[in-house]
């Protein structure tokens, strides 16, 4: 139950950044009935997934979202973890071919296989 309130509250504050980026956290607090300190709890953790950001100072701080647009956000929510895997095999795919693209006009004088061999071994080596 607790989990559920949590990815409540945050999806909340996703949607509502984007059209209230000054007023999210009272807005928040007022609706599930949470402290601010609760909130700004909330808001930290959207930070570290890097799904929101801060911007300005503490007394003209806004939040916004990274990424997607909230309609975009909703569609891959509503998809099955099967639906999802895909679409994340499909994203590493076209960075792979983007990143042989890029490496292959670097170094025009390598053979196909080394620009393939030298971008999989920058996607092995790849952190997180």
């Amino acid at each position: 139950m607790r989990n559920e309130k949590s990815n409540n509250i945050r999806d909340f504050i996703l949607r509502g950044a984007a059209d209230h980026p000054r007023r999210i956290g009272i807005m928040a607090a007022e609706r599930f009935g949470i402290s601010r300190q609760a909130v700004s709890r909330h808001i930290h953790i959207l930070i570290r997934r890097g799904l929101l950001r801060a911007v300005g100072n503490t007394r003209s701080r806004e939040y916004r979202r990274v990424g997607m647009h909230p309609e975009q956000f909703e569609s891959l929510r509503k998809k099955s973890p099967a639906e999802k895997l895909m679409l994340a095999q499909q994203l590493w795919q076209a960075a792979f071919e983007l990143k042989s693209a890029w490496l292959g006009r670097q170094h025009p004088d390598w053979s196909d296989e080394r620009v393939f061999e030298k971008t999989r071994e920058a996607f092995l080596r790849a952190r997180t």
